[in-house]
């Protein structure tokens, strides 16, 4: 965390120098005043990821001089592999753009239809908490005997591009 606490803290100081130039060469205070509250985008989680590196009992992998790039490998996160989801958030998305266009009434659906999405995924990725079900086709782990494949056929492992799906 010290790493990436120091990079924040030196984005704020750079935008620090940045804004004193832009300052000098235009006179011009609400840019001024925009790159010095940008400063805190960098003041603030640089402060904080500092302040826990120092009061963290062991430091992190990206920390230590000896770690290797294995100590920090483990499971990214589990996706679900076929959902209507983000097409009914996308869409939903589209409506609520349309309704700051032609007003509250044209967005109001749209604001329904995300909510909707938004519990549907949710309760999706919840009912599966152990990554992939396989889904219709045998995608990942669990779909198709556990192999890795669109067309898996069931025959002895082998995945084939001419079994049915």
């Amino acid at each position: 965390m010290k790493e990436q606490g120091l990079v924040f803290v030196a984005t704020a100081i750079f935008l620090v120098g940045i804004g004193v130039i832009y300052w000098f060469t235009s006179y011009e205070p609400s840019g001024t005043v925009l790159l010095l509250l940008c400063v805190g985008l960098g003041v603030i989680p640089g402060s904080f990821l500092l302040w826990h590196s120092v009061r963290a009992p062991s430091p992190l992998p990206e920390d230590r001089p000896d770690a290797n790039p294995d100590d920090l490998t483990g499971r990214v996160g589990s996706f679900p592999e076929t959902s209507v989801w983000p097409l009914v958030l996308a869409i939903g998305a589209a409506m609520t753009g349309i309704g700051l266009v032609f007003g509250v009434w044209a967005g109001l659906p749209g604001g329904v239809v995300l909510v909707i999405a938004f519990v549907g995924a949710s309760l999706e990725s919840r009912s599966h908490p152990g990554g992939g079900r396989g889904g219709r086709w045998g995608w990942g782990a669990g779909g198709a005997g556990g192999r890795v494949g669109r067309w898996a056929d069931g025959a002895g492992g082998r995945v084939t591009r001419s079994s049915p799906v």
